[in-house]
Order: C-alpha cells, then sequence, then structure tokens
C-alpha cells in the first residue's frame, strides 16, 4: 500500500524521471514481472537555479567529499531489507 497517496506536481524535468518509473511498473503488469522500482523526486528547483546561477557567473565550486564525509552521510541513511 502506499504511504503517500496525495497527488503532487513536479516540474517537467523531473516529469521524465516520474514518467519512466510509471513505465517500468507497466511493462511489469503487462508481463507479471515482479521487481521493485526506485526513483527520487526531490527539490524544488532552488538549488538547481543557484547551481546554474553559479556555474554561469564563474563562482562554482567543484567540491569532492572526502571518504570521511561519504561515511558520515552513509551512516544517516535507514537500513532497508530488500
Amino acid at each position: 500500500q502506499p504511504r503517500n497517496t496525495k497527488p503532487s506536481r513536479s516540474a517537467s524535468g523531473r516529469t521524465t524521471t516520474s514518467r519512466a518509473a510509471i513505465d517500468e511498473a507497466l511493462k511489469c503488469k503487462e508481463t507479471g514481472e515482479k521487481k521493485k522500482i526506485l526513483f527520487c523526486l526531490t527539490g524544488t528547483g532552488f538549488f538547481d537555479m543557484s547551481a546554474y546561477t553559479a556555474f554561469n557567473n564563474g563562482t562554482m565550486v567543484d567540491y569532492v567529499p572526502t571518504e570521511e564525509d561519504l561515511a558520515k552521510g552513509r551512516a544517516t541513511l535507514p537500513q532497508l531489507d530488500l
């Protein structure tokens, strides 16, 4: 059962990802294949526009996370039984 059944609207760029997930689910429905389909729908576009502006202004910083940074981030993720 879906946990969140509220309708949502997504920006056109994000709609492509949603559509791909829906198409894959429909294929599975037709063929009877059972598959976990995961996609991510995030953001409001604010970061996207800020990054776009920084890139065009030449002020974007190319940050490469360290192994320690990555380990800290991974430690905050929920553990899932897949």
